[in-house]
């Protein structure tokens, strides 16, 4: 059993069609097979393009291994394999996998010029042998699930509904800080943040920080438009290093360093008052 996409973030929507093929191919006694790319590959055709994807490739390899298929396939999106046309990229699939099914989103392209399609693929599927099944893209209030307008939401700083989205709060991996130091009591440590990867807009944000095998902690996150280093977390805290920070809810704009002690008693209300939600994956078959 296989499945192609770039599912970027691991939403709801993906989440669905990951698990109808996985449970399809428990009922054959099939594994499925998850060949996605990294990075995204509109980052590669569109040179420039920043702040734009959802997780970096350990994020989600992290989050494609919880839904436990046999195997998972990353590969590096490349000019090269730009490239490659349709025909030639099933070739090099079938050339190695025995593929009885081929689960895909409806919006799925692939290969040079995006020629690989629906209608390309039913032709394959009925030469090749495989069944082809492709699974309509999730709903939500009527309205489709995907990274795009979980991208938009966080362009407008609504992190409650990439939380709904996602089914998860939008999270970033952080290296060690740039820049450390007390700041009215508490301690700020900006970080860096690839180009590439999507950054909530301008504002102060409740959030949970977790440092490795740490347990989380709430926290503000003070998000910088046009910054050289985008993202700063504060807490009170002796040393912040590596760690996750996810983004719970928005407090507003962040207009000065007086007001970080009042801003982190509203995220540690905030946090103190939030569950972590249980999204369903949502779909439609």
């Amino acid at each position: 059993m296989l499945t192609i996409g770039t599912f970027d973030g691991v939403h709801r929507g993906h989440r669905f069609l990951l698990e109808q093929a996985r449970e399809r191919a428990a009922e054959h006694g099939f594994g499925l097979v998850i060949v996605t790319f990294d990075p995204s590959p509109a980052v590669v055709l569109r040179p420039g393009l920043r702040r734009y994807q959802l997780c970096t490739a350990e994020q989600k390899l992290r989050l494609l291994v919880a839904l436990d298929p046999a195997a998972i396939f990353q590969l590096p999106f490349t000019a090269e394999l730009s490239r490659w046309s349709a025909s030639q990229f099933m070739d090099a699939l079938e050339g190695r996998l025995d593929v009885r099914e081929l689960w895909l989103g409806e919006d799925f392209h692939f290969g040079r010029d995006r020629e690989g399609g629906l209608t390309m693929l039913i032709e394959r599927a009925r030469t090749s042998g495989f069944a082809l099944h492709v699974v309509p893209r999730g709903l939500d209030d009527a309205a489709g699930i995907s990274s795009t307008r979980i991208r938009q939401a966080l362009t407008r700083g609504a992190v409650e509904e990439a939380l709904s989205l996602l089914g998860y709060p939008y999270t970033l991996d952080l290296d060690s800080p740039v820049e450390q130091g007390p700041i009215n009591g508490l301690v700020l440590s900006r970080y860096m943040v690839p180009e590439s990867l999507a950054i909530p807009a301008p504002g102060a944000y409740a959030a949970l920080w977790s440092a490795p095998n740490g347990e989380p902690r709430p926290v503000v996150c003070l998000v910088e438009d046009g910054a050289a280093v985008p993202v700063a977390v504060v807490q009170p805290a002796d040393a912040f290093g590596p760690g996750e920070v996810e983004f719970i809810a928005r407090l507003g704009e962040s207009s000065g360093t007086d007001r970080l002690p009042a801003l982190f008693a509203r995220a540690a209300a905030t946090i103190a008052n939030w569950r972590r939600p249980v999204f369903a994956a949502t779909g439609r078959l």
